[in-house]
């Protein structure tokens, strides 16, 4: 394409083109003057950027924004070089600000802020009300609300960036460049914005994937139908980082009905997470109590069969075993229940706690003072509880079929169940509290595990995108 049909398209719309108008690119309908300039902007220096929409404005560190700031600091350790970049309301590619790139790298520092305390409060009353509304309104009014709503928090954030970049955005101009895409991408603006620089601006895209569960899965999701529009970016993209083989056959038995757009195979390919806390070494050992404590690290939503493990957990409780059982997550989805049986048990008095919104240096303190770790999800795309709790030292007793069995048998150190038997956790279990023969076999296949590091990971993803493969 001519640049000057480029740089007319951009001077008008702001957008990146498509020239046979095949995804529909203007989707937000701004109020007059709301967006005043767009200029384009080029990082020649640099081949190598990386989206990191959703981690730079999340609240709190869940399973994949801790991946995705994992990886991108093990790339940055490692001496990678590349840009970080976010896509704003509007699906235009765009350089984070200085504040942002802080938030991004130092979480914890701004997690007991003022302005994180008014979008957690936001993000939990959305996450009550919105699969309510998302049953009883068209899709058009729904999408209509998702994008107030997140204008709505960018508000009350001064200091996100979000508000400046759409008065007065430089569009990074991406062509013949590399940019991964680390994060679930599901919004249609994105989603369209990365199909055309993959389809028309010789931009080579890859991604990380974790799993398909809301498609494969949909009962235990509340996004499944956005989920489906995140199956549309691999029509185009180039490669796919899968995090487990179970995962990557899963794309490859759903690909025949994701047709390609371009003519170039998909590529995939599994390079498993790390699992080590770097900063593990300085911290203070803590003393594991007299007391057994056995940790579950979940997400407190349905399919992480937190449910069933309380009712094991009840069992035990009431045959007198002397244990403490704690439950460390992030909040999630359809929660109300679990939170609701977690508080009837603590109200018998039975030796109960739960935590939400941990920073990693108190998560390694639950981890040195648990006994063993129960983490028997439904079904994961990988199971990074299971692969911390081991390299920690501690036996985990989890799933006996998917990814979970998959890293479970390849690191050892666990014992695997039915994740629908409550029966067979609860035995499990049982034996792991009571039998100390038992137990001390499994803490001696931790001490011999041996797992790839984040900064293994990330070196394996590097080379990955540097090679001419891609």
């Amino acid at each position: 394409m001519e640049n000057s049909l480029f740089d007319s398209y951009l001077k008008k719309f702001g957008r990146y083109p498509d020239p046979i108008d095949t995804e529909e690119l203007i989707l937000g309908n701004f109020p007059q003057g709301y967006r005043t300039t767009s200029t384009l902007k080029s990082v020649p220096n640099q081949s190598l950027f990386i989206d990191v929409t959703h981690t730079v404005h999340y609240t709190f560190n869940s399973g994949i924004q801790r991946v995705v700031r994992t990886l991108v600091t093990a790339m940055k350790n490692n001496g990678a070089s590349f840009e970080l970049i976010k896509f704003d309301l509007d699906g235009q590619p765009i350089l984070l600000t200085p504040h942002e790139v802080d938030k991004f790298y130092n979480w914890d520092k701004h997690i007991h802020s003022a302005s994180t305390a008014r979008l957690n409060a936001l993000d939990s009353a959305a996450r009550t009300i919105g699969p309510i509304i998302r049953g009883l309104v068209p899709d058009s009014v729904w999408n209509f609300a998702k994008k107030f709503y997140f204008r709505f928090k960018a508000r009350l954030s001064a200091q996100s960036g979000v508000l400046a970049s759409s008065t007065s955005t430089e569009v990074l101009d991406l062509r013949n460049k590399k940019l991964l895409l680390p994060e679930v991408v599901t919004e249609t603006e994105r989603i369209n914005a990365v199909t055309v620089l993959s389809k028309y601006y010789n931009v080579s895209v890859s991604t990380v994937l974790y799993d398909l569960i809301p498609v494969t899965h949909p009962e235990y999701c509340t996004v499944g139908y956005d989920f489906v529009h995140y199956l549309r970016i691999f029509r185009s993209i180039d490669k796919v980082f899968s995090i487990s083989k179970h995962s990557e056959n899963e794309l490859n038995r759903i690909m025949h009905i994701v047709p390609r757009e371009v003519k170039s195979p998909l590529k995939l390919e599994t390079i498993y997470l790390g699992g080590d806390f770097d900063f593990v070494k300085n911290a203070p050992v803590v003393p594991v109590s007299d007391k057994k404590t056995i940790l579950m690290v979940a997400r407190f939503e349905p399919r992480k069969n937190i449910r069933r493990v309380l009712v094991a957990i009840k069992r035990l409780f009431e045959e007198s075993q002397e244990f403490k059982f704690v439950l460390v997550g992030n909040p999630g989805w359809l929660q109300e229940n679990i939170l609701a049986d977690l508080d009837m048990l603590k109200s018998k008095g039975y030796d109960i706690e739960y935590h939400m919104r941990i920073p990693d240096a108190d998560l390694i303190v639950w981890y040195q003072k648990a006994h063993f770790t129960v983490f028997c999800s439904i079904t994961e795309g990988f199971g990074l509880p299971i692969i911390e709790s081991v390299l920690m030292g501690k036996p985990c007793i989890t799933t006996n079929n998917g990814s979970q069995a998959e890293v479970g048998n390849l690191i050892g150190g666990c014992d695997l169940v039915d994740p629908f038997d409550t029966d067979d956790i609860y035995n499990k279990i049982k034996r792991m509290l009571t039998d100390e023969g038992h137990y001390q076999a499994k803490v001696l296949q931790t001490k011999s595990a041996k797992w790839p590091s984040w900064a293994d990971y990330a070196r394996q993803v590097q080379t990955s995108l540097d090679s001419k493969s891609i």
